[in-house]
């Protein structure tokens, strides 16, 4: 059975380590962690994750809606979102990749765990 790939795009690298740390817990394939928007990019064409799990505000000319947008279009790779706020415009541009959540810091990991879990495998 084939372990499902998280791409974890944060640029904050405790909250990073601390998601793929639970993430492998569980048996999930996680992709080394990206602090960049340019670098998700990349890294989606290259490994294919079955989702990305991104930060919004991320360091670089490009923030995580953008990559996402461009991730999502090209490869059709689910998003959700993580963030310090949301306000009503940064919503409104995130809704164009139609994510699987938005979860607003601090957040609960485990929380995070259940939602990408029951979105990846709700097909089956």
């Amino acid at each position: 059975m084939k372990k499902l790939k998280i791409l974890i795009v944060e640029d904050e690298t405790i909250i990073a380590l601390d998601l793929r740390k639970t993430f492998e817990k569980f048996g999930y394939d996680v992709c080394d962690p990206v602090y960049y928007a340019a670098d998700a990019i990349e890294t989606a064409e290259q490994e294919r994750p079955d989702v990305m799990l991104t930060d919004i505000n991320l360091m670089g000319e490009m923030d995580g809606i953008e990559a996402a947008q461009q991730i999502h279009a090209r490869f059709g790779i689910p998003i959700a979102f993580i963030s310090g706020y949301i306000d009503k415009e940064t919503m409104t541009r995130a809704r164009v990749v139609d994510p699987i959540e938005y979860f607003v810091k601090p957040f609960n990991v485990r929380k995070v765990l259940k939602t990408i879990h029951r979105s990846l495998t709700s097909d089956d």
